[in-house]
């Protein structure tokens, strides 16, 4: 059921959209995912001495635009930086004597045990993945509920289950190579219908292909109920998905335990402009499903409502390019300038 949120929306789509319950994370290192041998080539921001990684990561997370740190092993020293290794393109990996070892805020409901697995039960492999990746791969998996990190080798398993469901974790690997990755298991979510606040209009999946583009439309029904959700990113980059049944399973047939998951995102196509992906056992989830183009910068605008940017393209061409606005009901598009225009204005009823 749809929920009215005017007044204290805001709250809600800046604080915890997903609204996943506390962690009792033994230390705040338990929130920051490990990367070894690695660190970011530059963008240091702060650096700090005598420290151990845990006192580096009070810091990072005592910080408003701490994302993550990289510790000197050998010096008790670490830099905390605003950029992710995604933000700059990837850690490096190379540096002689590997001296540094890469620490990255989780997104939020994820507490990571080192040197630790789940044995067994992998259903899916990602590779050359970052452990703030492999946690976005999860969330947008609905039966994902851990993933355990190679941490020498940018790869994580997710799997479908926790490690209260397999009797605990494998602890003795020679060489601890593994860290375990716990995703909180998520309370009822809130549902929302997205109004455009300049049309008067609600944002809606087209499934019968009379529009161009056929994956949205305007209109003044309630359609859709639609979810929020954290990113990797930051605080406040949220992503808008929601999800239609009957959907198609893997074997192509229709069913209402298949949900077709559709996820706001931004494309190029004679400029930029939104678009729906789609994230089905049939089509399977596309790249771009848990990337920049599909996460959102929202801006409160107070009473509310708010404005929002993209990041892949915030991160691409900066703020040449806009807020997201609707001027027609089938076309949805960047403005150049503030967001002033009411149709770049949005609400969640």
């Amino acid at each position: 059921m749809k929920q009215s949120m005017r007044g204290n929306v805001l709250a809600v789509v800046v604080g915890c959209l997903v609204m996943l319950p506390s962690l009792a994370a033994a230390d705040n290192l338990s929130r920051f995912g490990f990367s070894g041998n690695a660190a970011i080539s530059g963008y240091n921001n702060e650096h700090l001495t005598g420290v151990t990684p845990l006192q580096c990561a009070d810091a990072c997370l005592g910080r408003t635009w701490c994302k993550s740190f990289d510790y000197y092993r050998n010096d008790a020293a670490c830099d905390l930086s605003d950029r992710s290794a995604e933000d700059v393109g990837g850690l490096k990996t190379d540096y002689a004597g590997n001296p540094f070892d890469h620490y990255s805020v989780l997104p939020s409901g994820f507490s990571r045990t080192p040197n630790a697995a789940i044995y067994g039960y992998n259903n899916e492999h990602l590779t050359g993945v970052t452990p703030s990746q492999c946690a976005s791969a999860c969330l947008g998996r609905t039966w994902c509920k851990s993933f355990d990190y190679y941490k020498y080798e940018r790869q994580c398993d997710l799997s479908d289950k926790s490690a209260a469901d397999v009797g605990g974790l494998k602890t003795d690997y020679a060489g601890h190579p593994y860290d375990h990755h716990a995703r909180a298991p998520a309370g009822p979510q809130t549902l929302f219908a997205l109004k455009n606040v300049g049309r008067n209009e609600y944002f809606n999946i087209n499934d019968e292909g009379s529009y161009w583009p056929a994956d949205f439309r305007l209109q003044s029904a309630k359609d859709e109920s639609w979810t929020v959700g954290d990113t990797s990113f930051g605080p406040n980059v949220k992503t808008f998905t929601t999800s239609i049944t009957p959907g198609y399973c893997s074997n192509g047939s229709p069913s209402n335990g298949c949900p077709d998951q559709y996820r706001l995102c931004a494309y190029s196509s004679s400029g930029f402009r939104a678009r729906v992906s789609l994230s089905d056992g049939y089509v399977g989830t596309p790249s771009n499903w848990n990337g920049p183009e599909c996460a959102w910068i929202v801006e409160d605008l107070g009473n509310g409502r708010f404005k929002m940017r993209n990041q892949w393209l915030q991160t691409t061409y900066g703020a040449y390019i806009g807020y997201l606005r609707c001027s027609y009901y089938y076309d949805c598009t960047f403005d150049y300038g503030s967001g002033s225009d009411t149709t770049a204005h949005w609400q969640l009823e």
